[in-house]
């Protein structure tokens, strides 16, 4: 089994490591050594989107995407599953996922390309992985336009409020680091799940990237809890369980700060035909295009939330967080 990706790449991240911790056989394969700049990766997997990481099973199919290729995994392997049993468990871990995935990446994306300079580091040190790179000339100019490239896709990626992502990126580590502080090392208690993988693979950009990882070094906790993940494949638990930990509770209301209100009004906008999505977050204007794939995560996550035969718990913890309304609401998009 291969897994093509990249240490740049918060996705790749996210699977390596939770590939290691269940103990799944793979060679890692950096995209960078395989076509990174001319396409040709792709060349390789057809039929699927454009990005990483690829996961390749040894019978030759393939499939990307982190969240599905998780999924996919729970299905073939079942030792030290990452999903909680309990329905109710399960949807939180997996909003916890989504936010990770489609608002925290927000913060990654504008704490690497939030300047020239920052943007010059975060594309320079992705395409330096590759010793072709570093020993060809003409490559400084390679980087230096991946850099404008992102930097004049930052609007479209709706993180150009610096001071939001920050805020964002800060209570996220002070949730962490209270979490830890508590004795628990994950967020839903001793074992790791697919919502600890998914925060992890942004925090190991933010934590090697100039601008947030100056941020990360003010919470040492959470800088030891990110490289420890990194390589989860000698941990054991002696307890087993999974739990609802006060982390988890304050992550999930933090979400029904930043990600649900920004989800909503994106529902609202794609129902009216509307290009783009205005919302208040955290007191100040979030406004970016409106994107088809976000709704298909809300539809999912409410779908996740209708098929639990007991919605008790669950309903009581989305109305402590300011998050029922979002998730226990129908759409007609």
């Amino acid at each position: 089994m291969y897994l093509w990706g990249a240490d740049g790449s918060p996705y790749s991240c996210k699977v390596r490591a939770l590939m290691r911790y269940r103990r799944i056989p793979f060679l890692w394969k950096p995209v960078c050594d395989a076509g990174q700049f001319d396409g040709s990766l792709f060349e390789r997997f057809g039929g699927i989107p454009k990005v990483i990481p690829v996961l390749e099973f040894g019978d030759g199919t393939y499939m990307n995407d982190s969240t599905p290729i998780i999924a996919e995994l729970e299905s073939k392997f079942t030792s030290r599953s990452v999903i909680p049993k309990d329905d109710a468990l399960s949807f939180f871990a997996a909003l916890i996922e989504d936010f990770a995935d489609e608002w925290f990446t927000k913060v990654m994306f504008e704490g690497r390309f939030h300047t020239e300079s920052n943007a010059v580091f975060g594309a320079s040190w992705q395409t330096f992985q590759n010793v072709d790179m570093c020993a060809t000339d003409g490559m400084e100019e390679v980087a230096a336009d991946f850099a404008r490239r992102q930097v004049k896709r930052r609007s479209l990626v709706g993180c150009t409020n610096w001071e939001m992502m920050e805020r964002t990126l800060r209570l996220v580590c002070e949730i962490l680091t209270d979490n830890l502080k508590s004795g628990h090392m994950f967020l839903f208690g001793s074992l790791p799940s697919n919502a600890d993988f998914a925060l992890f693979g942004q925090l190991r950009q933010l934590s090697a990237d100039p601008l947030p990882a100056k941020i990360v070094h003010e919470f040492p906790h959470v800088w030891g809890w990110v490289w420890r993940l990194d390589d989860l494949s000698g941990y054991e638990s002696a307890e087993g369980e999974y739990c609802m930990t006060s982390g988890a509770l304050a992550m999930l209301a933090l979400i029904g700060q930043t990600y649900a209100p920004f989800l909503l009004a994106n529902s609202r906008a794609l129902e009216n035909g509307e290009l783009s999505v205005s919302v208040t977050i955290f007191g100040s204007n979030h406004s970016q295009p409106s994107f088809k794939y976000q709704n298909k995560c809300l539809m999912e996550l409410r779908r996740q939330y209708e098929s639990m035969q007991d919605k008790t718990e669950a309903r009581s913890v989305l109305q402590r967080t300011n998050l029922l309304d979002t998730f226990a609401t129908r759409s007609r998009f």
